[in-house]
C-alpha cells in the first residue's frame, strides 16, 4: 500500500519521475503518468483498478455522444449521474443498508443472507467522483469543451497524487495541463520540496502523535467533560494538520510533475463565522458544494416561490448542501448530525445578514465573532469525532465536568500534550506566513523539521484522515 508516508511511496516516484521526464513528449508522460497512477492505485487493491478503469470509460463515452448532433444530453446527463452516484451510494452505503433491511426478518431468513457483504470502499471514490460528475456537469452546460483524447481524461481523473483525498481540481485548471508539453525546470523542485517536507512535518509529527490522546479520549467509555472538550481540542487540531498535510504533499508531488494544482486550506482557525470557515478549509470541495449543490438549490427555489420576500431560498440550500457534505463524509448519524448543525449555522447567520441585524465592525465584534465560531467549530469536530451520537449525549448530561484527582492529572497531562503540538502548527503557519522564502529562518526550520519528520516516523504510519471519506 502507497500511503504519502511509506518509503515504498517515494521509491515508486522516484522510478515514476525517471520514466516521466526521460523523454519531453506529453503523449509519453501521459502515458507513464497514467501508468503510474493505476499501479498507485492497485497498491490499495487490485480489483478496484477495474472499476476505476470502467468509470472513466463509461464517463469518457458519455462526454463524446454529448456532443454529437441530435443527442439527448439530458438522458446522458441523467445516464452518466445515475452510474456515479449509484456505484457510490453501493459502496458506501451497501452494508448499512444491507444490515439495516434484514435487521426486520426474522429467524427463517437463511443464515447466509444475514451475514454483511463486508464490502472494501473503493479508496478515492468520493473524490474522483467528485470529479467526473463536476467534469459532465460542466461539459453538458457547455462551459467546457469536451476532452478529445481518452488518454488525457484517464490522467484527469485517475492523477495519482489527488486521486486518494483530493485536492478535488476542476477539467478547467487540470486538464489543460496534461494538454501541454511539458519540460523539466529546477523550479517545479524548489517549490515542491518545502511543501512536501511541510506535509510530512504535519502528518508525522503532529497528527499522529496528537492522535494518541484523542483516540484514548473518544474511546473512553465515559470521559469527563474537562476530557472530552481538551480530546476536542486535540482533534481540531489533529484534523487540520492531517488533512493540510496530505494536501501539501498532493501538490508538492503533482508539482515535480510539473503540475500547479489548488490550494485546498487558508487558515480555517481564523474564520470569523461559518461561511468564512468554509471558503477556507477543502476550499475545492467547498467550491464544489457551491456550484453544484447550493447555487442551483437556490435558483430552483427562487424561480418556483411565487412569494419574493420568502426565507426559504435563504435557509433551505445551506441546510440541503451540509447535510450533502455531512452524508458525502460518513455514513454514521453523527457525520448528518454534522452537516445538520453546520448547515444550520450558516442558515442562521445568512438570515441575520438578511434582516440586518448586527451591530457596526469593531474589535469586540471580531474578537467574539472568532471565539463564537471556534466554539461552535470545536462543538462540530466532537459530532464528526464521535463514535455514536448516544457516546456524546452521555459526556455531555451525565458524565461529571471531572472525576477526581486522578482524573486532574490526566487532563493536565492531556493538555500539556495538545498544547505541545499545537505550538509546533503555530510555528510552521508562523513562519510560513511572516517569513521570506529564502530567509535563514526558513531554512533553519527546514532543517529541523526534516530532522524530526526522521525521529517521529516508522515503518507503520496511520492512513490519512480523509482517505477513509
Amino acid at each position: 500500500m502507497m500511503n504519502f508516508t511509506s518509503l515504498i511511496f517515494w521509491a515508486f516516484l522516484l522510478v515514476c519521475l525517471f520514466f516521466y521526464w526521460v523523454k519531453k513528449e506529453k503523449t509519453w508522460q501521459n502515458i507513464i503518468l497514467l501508468i503510474g497512477s493505476l499501479v498507485f492505485y492497485a497498491s490499495f487493491n487490485p480489483v478496484y483498478v477495474f472499476l476505476l478503469l470502467g468509470s472513466i470509460a463509461v464517463d469518457y463515452w458519455i462526454s463524446t455522444q454529448i456532443g454529437r448532433t441530435g443527442a439527448n444530453k439530458r438522458r446522458l446527463l441523467f445516464f452518466s449521474l445515475a452510474v456515479n452516484i449509484g456505484l457510490w451510494v453501493f459502496f458506501k452505503y451497501a452494508d448499512s443498508l444491507f444490515a439495516f433491511f434484514f435487521s426486520f426478518q426474522n429467524s427463517v431468513t437463511p443464515l447466509f443472507l444475514k451475514s454483511s457483504f463486508n464490502l472494501l470502499m473503493p479508496i478515492g471514490l468520493s473524490f474522483f467522483t467528485l470529479k467526473k460528475i463536476a467534469y459532465i456537469l460542466d461539459l453538458s452546460r457547455g462551459k467546457i469543451n469536451k476532452v478529445p483524447n481518452l488518454i488525457e481524461y484517464a490522467c484527469f481523473v485517475a492523477f495519482f497524487p489527488q486521486l486518494i483525498a483530493g485536492p478535488i481540481d476542476r477539467a478547467q485548471n487540470l486538464i489543460p495541463q496534461f494538454q501541454a508539453a511539458r519540460k523539466w525546470d529546477g523550479q517545479y523542485f524548489q517549490d515542491a520540496w518545502p511543501l512536501i517536507v511541510t506535509g510530512l512535518f504535519k502528518k508525522l509529527v503532529i497528527a499522529n502523535s496528537i492522535a494518541v490522546i484523542v483516540d484514548q479520549i473518544y474511546l473512553s467509555r465515559a470521559p469527563s467533560k474537562l476530557l472530552w472538550i481538551i480530546g476536542t481540542l486535540g482533534f481540531a487540531v489533529q484534523v487540520l494538520a492531517d488533512f493540510s498535510g496530505y494536501t501539501d504533499i498532493s501538490r508538492g508531488v503533482a508539482r515535480l510533475l510539473g503540475f500547479k494544482t489548488s490550494i485546498n486550506f487558508n487558515s480555517p482557525y481564523l474564520s470569523l463565522n461559518f461561511n468564512d470557515f468554509w471558503n477556507r478549509w477543502h476550499i475545492t470541495l467547498s467550491q464544489w458544494l457551491r456550484d453544484y449543490i447550493f447555487f442551483p438549490v437556490r435558483r430552483w427555489l427562487m424561480q418556483h416561490l411565487k412569494n419574493k420576500s420568502n426565507l426559504l431560498p435563504t435557509i433551505l440550500p445551506p441546510l440541503v448542501t451540509m447535510l450533502v457534505s455531512g452524508i458525502w463524509h460518513g455514513t454514521g448519524w453523527n457525520f448528518m448530525a454534522w452537516g445538520l448543525f453546520h448547515g444550520i449555522v450558516i442558515a442562521g447567520s445568512q438570515l441575520i445578514a438578511k434582516l440586518g441585524i448586527g451591530a457596526k465592525p469593531s474589535v469586540l465584534k471580531v474578537a467574539s465573532s472568532w471565539l463564537l465560531t471556534t466554539g461552535l467549530l470545536l462543538f462540530s469536530w466532537a459530532l464528526f469525532r464521535t463514535t455514536t451520537l448516544t457516546w456524546l449525549a452521555n459526556v455531555l448530561f451525565q458524565s461529571p465536568f471531572l472525576s477526581g484527582g486522578e482524573d486532574i492529572s490526566i487532563c493536565l497531562a492531556s493538555l500539556s500534550f495538545v498544547i505541545f503540538y499545537a505550538f509546533l502548527y503555530l510555528m510552521e503557519f508562523t513562519i510560513h506566513r511572516w517569513t521570506g522564502k529564502t530567509t535563514m529562518v526558513r531554512s533553519l526550520f527546514y532543517a529541523v523539521i526534516t530532522l524530526l519528520i526522521f525521529i517521529y516516523s516508522n515503518s507503520i504510519s496511520p492512513d490519512f484522515i480523509y482517505t477513509h471519506f
